[in-house]
């Protein structure tokens, strides 16, 4: 029963990593949208001949690069991130802080046209946000969000 009580604790530890990255991938895009970094035709996944940004499927977990957008080409490796160890707040060193290394994480960034009674609007698109890890059972747990985002600012 121990054993489960601490299995479930750290499932709910990396269940609230994997929501807050999977919300700030999120708010990223709504972020360079609002601030015109981005246009709204770029707010699409990679393909052969459009000029969507965001990378297909599921890929490492990265943190942002220079254009701060998460899930595009100019991404950097993860680092992992400190919470609080037994004390239940960030000490340093009594008690230590646990470093989690998120390079176990995945994430995937599907961005897909709004069909409403048969017909594509062009000024509408669903994004859907999903962040999956392993856990020690070698079974992955997921986190979606979903949002839709317009042309329109």
């Amino acid at each position: 029963t121990l054993a489960l009580a601490l299995s479930s604790t750290q499932n709910v530890q990396l269940d609230t990593i994997a929501r807050q990255r999977a919300t700030q991938a999120l708010e990223s895009i709504y972020t360079a949208r609002q601030m015109a970094t981005i246009t709204f035709d770029q707010i699409e996944n990679v393909s052969g001949t459009g000029t969507g940004i965001f990378t297909k499927g599921f890929v490492s977990l990265t943190d942002p690069g220079p254009d701060g957008i998460e899930g595009t080409t100019d991404d950097v490796p993860v680092t992992a991130i400190t919470i609080p160890g037994p004390s239940g707040t960030i000490t340093g060193s009594t008690p230590p802080d646990v470093s989690v290394n998120l390079s176990n994480f995945q994430r995937s960034i599907l961005i897909s046209d709004v069909v409403t009674g048969g017909t594509t609007n062009p000024n509408l698109r669903q994004i859907e946000v999903t962040i999956k890890y392993p856990t020690t059972t070698g079974l992955y747990r997921r986190y979606t969000v979903q949002a839709m985002i317009s042309a329109y600012r």
